[in-house]
């Protein structure tokens, strides 16, 4: 189901396992782990059964906050906050202890670190139509020099400019493409062996070790029961 408004957002999962989509981007959470949705953001979640999320709505948009999508760690103090706080709108009741609260909460919010990149697209057209070919499929297996071939580029520049604008090399950014849609297809149901076969491994143990090196859980915690 697509969700989205002028509040912003702040998703905290405490338990179950979740898979984000907004545009191009792609965030997968785990067990304690949030994500902040600026306002106006138009989102798309896949959870899995058993799934508790906590969503804390804000309206309008605190000054000073990000406004671009990020996967972030709550801290001990944030989720003790949110306990305290307990209605979903930080808005109501408006008396001096609540506003005091919110006021902790959205300081902590600002402090909170990043664990994931954010998957983007690059500004340079060849390369953007490298990214998105691999988003469309992330199966797709074609090597550097394919690519660079494919949109009339030598390896040499195809590289500076993935790590340029991706920050790493192709091959690292498109196994992020892969564990996130995995996490995806993970939240609808479909089962480890064919996920991971189906994003591009041949190898489930391989992929049960990338994705628990890269999201900190087994994809099996993802995977939504019978």
């Amino acid at each position: 189901m697509l969700h989205g408004d002028e509040c912003a957002r702040l998703l905290v999962l405490l338990s179950g396992a979740v898979a984000l989509e907004t545009g191009d981007v792609q965030l997968a959470l785990s067990p304690q782990r949030a994500a902040w949705l600026p306002a106006g953001a138009a989102y798309r979640l896949e959870c899995s059964k058993n799934t508790v999320l906590r969503e804390l709505r804000f309206e309008p948009a605190p000054p000073g906050m990000s406004a671009d999508l990020r996967g972030v760690e709550p801290t001990t103090l944030l989720l003790a906050l949110l306990e305290d706080l307990g209605a979903d709108d930080a808005r109501a009741p408006e008396d001096g202890r609540h506003e005091a609260v919110v006021a902790l909460l959205l300081d902590e919010i600002a402090r909170l670190r990043c664990f994931q990149t954010i998957t983007r697209l690059p500004r340079d057209p060849r390369l953007r139509r490298i990214c998105q070919a691999i988003l469309e499929d992330p199966a797709n297996d074609r090597q550097i020099d394919d690519w660079a071939c494919a949109v009339g580029l030598s390896r040499r520049t195809l590289t500076r400019l993935c790590r340029s604008e991706l920050g790493e090399g192709l091959a690292a950014w498109r196994q992020q493409v892969r564990v996130k849609a995995a996490a995806v297809h993970l939240a609808r149901g479909v089962p480890v062996s064919r996920t991971a076969n189906h994003v591009g491994y041949n190898s489930v143990g391989n992929f049960s070790r990338t994705f628990r090196r890269m999201l900190g859980v087994h994809p099996s915690r993802f995977a939504r029961p019978d």
